[in-house]
């Protein structure tokens, strides 16, 4: 599959796992759009990903890249066990984005 329609499904997918809970509190769960914030960095980093793979500049994929897995691991070290599936969502394709941004040729 040609690394430009990857890299649009992981920035989807994150978009998706956005909405999905991040944690929970005492039987309540928390989703991107509670958080607010810096959370929002979590939905416009991967599709800035995506944009940057279609415009062929790798220096800026492997930025956003980065910078996705490095704020989605940041917040799943300060929830510890209440992090959820949503969360966990987003790093898992923080992982695959930093593993396409390494392939990416440029012109």
């Amino acid at each position: 599959m040609n690394k430009k329609i990857v890299a649009v499904i992981l920035a989807l997918a994150s978009a998706f796992f956005w909405y999905q809970p991040f944690n929970s509190f005492a039987g309540f769960y928390q989703t991107g759009e509670h958080w607010g914030g810096v959370a929002y960095g979590l939905m416009v980093l991967p599709v800035l990903f995506a944009i940057a793979i279609w415009a062929r500049q790798k220096a800026l994929a492997v930025v956003f890249s980065v910078a996705t897995l490095l704020l989605a691991g940041k917040y799943i070290l300060d929830i510890g066990d209440n992090v959820g599936w949503g969360l966990m969502g987003i790093a898992a394709c923080a992982v695959a984005s930093v593993l396409l941004s390494a392939g990416v040729k440029t012109r």
